[in-house]
């Protein structure tokens, strides 16, 4: 077994569970790329094709872009930091394009959905018994569930950003055993979410939902309607959702008024990665301290100022627009594929808005892997687009 398996064995392990594996698994796959690239002497086992093209050219400007920024950035150490983590989100996706089964791809996906059931039930043991093996966090009854990340967010973000491709799985399946097992870790990670009580999750959740059900399969909006009605009949979700209403003066909003400000003092290339929390304190010290502001959107104009940004959006463009473009592949699990990559692509820019999940730790990953996917499957099934 090469040290590529391993490294996606290890990833489809640690996707929802464990930071420190995620990051292992995320080095030996750039490594077991690069061996691979050396050793066959090609960069990918097919040809490039477009879609694929305009991704990775966007990729490589949208990279040197943020190079530029963290050579002048506020905050140099942080910046080089989160630049070596941006590199990991290609390293894995660059990986995936070089895996040459398509058993072992299903075998990971089947082990990141049995991770998430078991990781689901976890947090129902922390909601309800305040009760945690691993962290060293104090943990307490009917509070927000972290299960072995350490953070509600990281747990939510990796849960909202995988459930709309697990759904499409779910969907779609013809093997009455495999319908039954994805359903089950529909169901579960779908309560690991609720127990998370990450609200911008949930919304974004019903967002991609609803983008699924309108571009493919209108029956599709019978999930939604499963969703929307859990969240507002379950007592504990309610309540959640009924203070978001509940409009109040806070970091937050703080942030959306005074993060332009600082991104108007540097807007070609921002102040560097992960440099917020050095630049924003120096001026607001009284505000309660964060390491982004709370808007993926603002946070990527502040790091890479308006080159980064306008790249970045143009990145999601066209991979919105040729996913779209195949999701009438004749392939029918290619189909599913890509439509459940829509669906995690809109929950991502979903919540976008109200956090940072491209600063999240499992979420970007897990949102390059299904990207990567989506391109393997239409690079393999359909020769015609070579």
């Amino acid at each position: 077994m090469n040290i590529l398996k391993v490294g996606f064995i290890l990833f489809g392990l640690s996707a929802v569970s464990t930071k420190t594996g995620l990051d292992i698994s995320v080095t030996l796959i750039s490594i077991g790329f690069v061996i691979l690239c050396i050793t066959e002497k090609k960069f990918f086992n097919t040809q490039v094709f477009a879609g694929l093209k305009e991704f990775l050219y966007l990729s490589v400007i949208f990279l040197s872009i943020l190079l530029v920024s963290t050579i002048f950035s506020y905050d140099i150490k942080n910046s080089v930091k989160r630049f070596i983590i941006i590199l990991g989100y290609y390293g894995l996706f660059l990986g995936v394009l070089k895996l040459k089964n398509e058993k072992f791809i299903k075998n990971i996906l089947r082990i990141i959905v049995m991770v998430s059931i078991i990781e689901s039930l976890y947090t129902v043991t922390q909601y309800f018994f305040g009760f945690d093996f691993f962290s060293r966090k104090e943990i307490y009854k009917h509070c927000r569930s972290m299960g072995t990340l350490g953070y509600p967010n990281d747990l939510g973000f990796s849960f909202g950003i995988f459930l709309p491709f697990l759904i499409s799985l779910f969907w779609n399946e013809k093997i009455l055993k495999l319908k039954i097992f994805y359903l089950i870790g529909c169901i579960f990670m779908f309560v690991g979410l609720i127990l998370t009580f990450t609200r911008g999750a949930w919304l974004s959740l019903i967002i991609a939902i609803f983008f699924m059900a309108i571009v493919r399969e209108k029956k599709f909006l019978l999930i939604l309607c499963i969703i929307i009605i859990s969240l507002v009949l379950l007592p504990f979700s309610r309540k959640r959702l009924i203070d978001t209403f509940q409009f109040k003066e806070n970091a937050r909003i703080f942030f959306l008024k005074h993060t332009p400000e600082f991104i108007l003092k540097r807007p070609l290339f921002g102040w560097g990665l992960d440099s917020f929390n050095k630049v924003f304190y120096e001026k607001y010290p009284q505000i309660e301290a964060h390491f982004h502001p709370h808007n993926m959107y603002l946070n990527i104009a502040f790091q890479s100022g308006i080159f980064g940004f306008g790249t970045f959006l143009l990145i999601f463009y066209f991979l919105l627009k040729f996913f779209l473009h195949y999701l009438k592949i004749e392939q029918e699990f290619t189909r599913t594929v890509l439509w459940g990559c829509i669906g995690s692509i809109v929950y991502f820019l979903s919540h976008g808005f109200i956090d940072e999940p491209f600063r999240g730790y499992q979420c970007p990953y897990l949102l390059f892997f299904i990207i990567g996917l989506s391109f393997w499957y239409i690079g393999s099934k359909d020769k015609s687009s070579f």
